[in-house]
């Protein structure tokens, strides 16, 4: 039996019992105690996990209701598109991206496009990144000076969106990001600070930890999770 079969049912699982819980709702955060799911609509920054979770299980399984659901779950995220933020790289990579990776999905690649247009976009060439956008999932250290080392998912979205729409200038985006971002955050012993604070021209004005003194939300550890099921 391999390894991870039993994990991989376990997860078939959690996911039924999820479905049931949420319905159409994407699960945000489960209340540890209660195992009371908080859901959006739209799939705020997690919402794409879900939809990447059914995309992976279609894969494993064979079974077309896992295909089914996922493209519809990655249709529901049509409004992260255009949101201000970097981190809509999260659920449009594994919510739309990978249904076009898995299954060659048209509308769910046509999506994740979309997103990866807007993403780059938001591209600052005088910080050489993409900030974290005014509406980024980050409390109240955001805005066009602000960044996190969490934003590097953006480059391997955007690198991704480069090669299936041939775009360049998308590449160079995704290539200039990824190499300000990790030496901006990497420290001397080769560990990351988190976040950032850039000043116009890009020099930086300080890093920081914002919950280093705050405690986890409720339930803040129990996410749904896109990296349930191997490819």
């Amino acid at each position: 039996m391999p390894v991870w079969t039993e994990a991989i049912g376990r997860m078939q699982k959690r996911m039924e019992d999820t479905r049931q819980r949420v319905g159409s709702a994407y699960p945000h955060w489960a209340d540890p105690e209660t195992g009371a799911w908080t859901t959006t609509a739209d799939g705020d920054w997690t919402g794409g996990f879900w939809a990447g979770m059914h995309w992976l299980a279609s894969k494993y399984t064979g079974e077309e209701k896992y295909r089914a659901q996922a493209a519809a779950f990655a249709q529901g995220l049509k409004n992260r598109t255009a949101v201000d933020t970097v981190f809509k790289s999260f659920p449009l990579y594994f919510g739309a991206a990978l249904g076009a990776i898995l299954y060659d999905d048209g509308i769910a690649k046509e999506l994740a496009l979309a997103g990866a247009r807007s993403l780059a976009a938001m591209y600052n060439p005088a910080l050489k990144l993409v900030p974290l956008g005014s509406q980024a999932e980050e409390g109240g250290h955001v805005g066009n000076i602000e960044t996190s080392i969490d934003s590097l998912h953006a480059a391997s979205f955007l690198f991704w969106a480069a090669r299936a729409a041939g775009d360049e200038k998308m590449r160079e985006v995704a290539h200039a990001h990824a190499s300000t971002i990790i030496p901006l955050h990497r420290r001397a012993d080769d560990s990351f600070i988190q976040s950032s604070t850039l000043d116009a021209t890009g020099r930086l004005v300080k890093h920081y930890t914002p919950r280093a003194t705050a405690r986890p939300a409720p339930g803040a550890a129990r996410r749904p999770g896109a990296s349930c099921f191997p490819s």
